[in-house]
């Protein structure tokens, strides 16, 4: 991907998959890795920082033998999700105003869509005719079909 994730935006995506349910390290790497490329050792520094900031907190299970450390979102950690949501939004609508020109918001496309639908109108009164038509002639087909 040719765009920089800062940090913020790598924490917002933790918190979102810890929000779906506890988890550890490397299947919340997994799941990002299915939309950003991150690997563990850039995961890890900020699970840890999530930690420190009452974000999300710890707790070990035993796994095949050995202890699994497991990452629960805190309710600090949703409030922050919330807004971290919120903020995403507002950028990703701003960037796509950007990306998308003057044209897309000055009303154009509106301009343009209002003159295609009389088109569009009279191509419908006109299906509607042939198709009562139509119907006619099925029907008396279909009557005579009947006897």
């Amino acid at each position: 991907m040719a765009f920089k994730i800062e940090s913020s935006l790598l924490d917002a995506c933790a918190l979102a998959i810890l929000h779906r349910g506890d988890t550890y390290g490397y299947e919340i790497t997994q799941e990002m890795k299915k939309s950003i490329t991150v690997s563990e050792s850039t995961l890890y520094p900020v699970l840890r920082r999530l930690q420190q900031e009452q974000l999300c907190q710890t707790y070990d299970q035993p796994y095949q033998g050995r202890n699994r450390r497991y990452y629960k979102i805190t309710e600090k950690g949703e409030e922050k999700l919330r807004d971290y949501m919120k903020q995403w939004n507002d950028y990703r609508n701003a960037i796509q105003r950007l990306l998308d020109g003057p044209e897309a918001g000055s009303g154009k496309a509106e301009d343009k869509k209002e003159k295609e639908e009389p088109a569009e109108e009279k191509a419908g009164k006109t299906k509607k005719k042939s198709t009562k038509a139509d119907s006619g002639k099925k029907g008396a087909e279909g009557g005579a079909a009947d006897e």
